[in-house]
């Protein structure tokens, strides 16, 4: 039986594919977009959460710290995480929410089981279960066997792909999935790299395979300033003309700052706080823009 760090079960989401649908989030991205709203999806393994607003100085957390990350200092509860090992005992011992445990490994069974609670929704909206991350394609095992424990009871199945990952883990799950949901952020390699981590090459590469062969619903993070501009809009038309008979959506996802309690919580700096929320007219142009292209466009998922 396979197993994978989930950080989180969605239940009746209705933005990551048709229908009513489950959306299991799994830990892990090689990409490190500067705008992800699931930082916490970053890293493969656990993490701590921490949220200082929410202590009630219990000091539960310092008496199971073997690492004496947690410490009192002039009457201040002060938490050094260059020595936290994430053992998340912490975690454990708190009762309050103040330190949070996000990612735990889990079984396709055990999750599974989770899921299946809620077919009746899937069977009457055409839902179905949605693998998310991070990105779900770093555990190929655990999409395929998942995937097609949901395929034998009918219920149908879509996968969000940042489009970085071995060409090879797709060919592990290809006959489980229904539907491909595939972000194009950024069309030029240099800026890619900049916002992104890591050159666009490969996602190109793999949406090429992909996009080929099957049909695909392609997503783009509205970004203001990084990649609304008319360069990348015109390149990523371009870009999708060989595959248009593939591309059955293309869906204008625009930018939020609602994970920034994330950052604070991992003690990471967020590179973006001059990034505006776009409104409606900005939307709604850029969907002119990819409708006279001739693509079926929607704003948001």
């Amino acid at each position: 039986m396979e197993r994978a760090i989930v950080f989180n079960v969605q239940k009746y989401s209705v933005h990551d594919g048709p229908g009513i649908r489950t959306t299991v989030f799994l830990k892990g991205c090689a990409l490190r977009c500067q705008w992800c709203a699931n930082p916490e999806s970053n890293e493969r393994t656990p993490q701590l959460l921490y949220y200082p607003d929410k202590c009630t100085g219990c000091l539960q957390c310092v008496s199971v710290c073997q690492e004496h990350a947690i410490f009192q200092q002039g009457g201040r509860l002060l938490f050094d995480r260059a020595h936290c090992r994430e053992c998340l005992q912490c975690a454990q011992a708190c009762h309050y929410g103040a330190r949070k445990r996000s990612g735990t490994e889990r079984t396709t069974e055990d999750v599974f089981q989770d899921v299946v609670k809620d077919q009746v929704f899937y069977e009457t909206s055409g839902g179905g279960v949605t693998f998310s991350g991070g990105e779900p394609l770093l555990w190929p095992a655990f999409v395929a066997e998942l995937g097609q424990k949901l395929k034998g009871t009918g219920i149908n199945t879509a996968i969000e792909t940042c489009g970085y990952f071995p060409l090879q883990n797709y060919a592990a799950v290809e006959g489980c999935i229904d539907y491909i949901l595939f972000d194009l952020k950024l069309m030029d390699a240099e800026k890619h790299q900049r916002y992104c981590g890591a050159s666009n090459a490969t996602v190109l590469q793999n949406f090429d395979y992909i996009a080929s062969r099957r049909d695909v619903i392609v997503r783009m993070p509205v970004i203001p300033t990084i990649n609304d501009d008319k360069a990348n809009l015109e390149s990523m038309v371009r870009f999708l003309e060989p595959y248009r008979a593939h591309v059955t959506k293309l869906h204008l996802l625009p930018y939020h700052n609602l994970g920034l309690s994330k950052y604070d919580a991992l003690q990471r700096s967020y590179l973006l706080p001059q990034i505006q929320v776009p409104d409606d007219a900005h939307m709604q142009a850029l969907q002119d823009f990819f409708s006279q292209a001739g693509y079926s466009v929607q704003i948001g998922g």
